[in-house]
């Protein structure tokens, strides 16, 4: 609603936007809201299960420094769940696949 009528006279006069889980936002959406608002302050969680995060960081993020080019990206570095070498952190990215990486375009592009 923030995006249609009234609400882009919102989004123009606040000083910062703040949004929760921007990994959970279609790309389209992310763009337009860094594109309309003054200030817009996004957090996400990149690792977990549902692999938002990882599209986030694959598709909306490179989205997003292309609409705007000074962002600042702020990377939290000590976990939150786990102590720092936790084994059990380990042995749940193996068995639930959260470590993987993307494939590279050549070998998706053979697919």
């Amino acid at each position: 609603e923030l995006l249609r009528g009234a609400g882009l006279s919102i989004l123009r006069n606040a000083h910062f936007v703040f949004i929760d889980e921007a990994a959970g936002l279609p790309v389209d959406v992310a763009v337009e809201l860094l594109w309309r608002a003054r200030r817009v302050v996004m957090a996400t969680t990149l690792d977990g299960y549902e692999g938002s995060g990882q599209g986030f960081l694959l598709r909306t993020l490179p989205k997003l420094l292309q609409t705007r080019s000074e962002i600042r990206q702020i990377n939290l570095e000590t976990p939150l769940r786990w102590n720092r070498g936790c084994s059990l952190e380990a042995l749940a990215n193996s068995v639930l696949l959260l470590d993987a990486t993307p494939a590279d375009e050549s070998s998706v592009a053979l697919a």
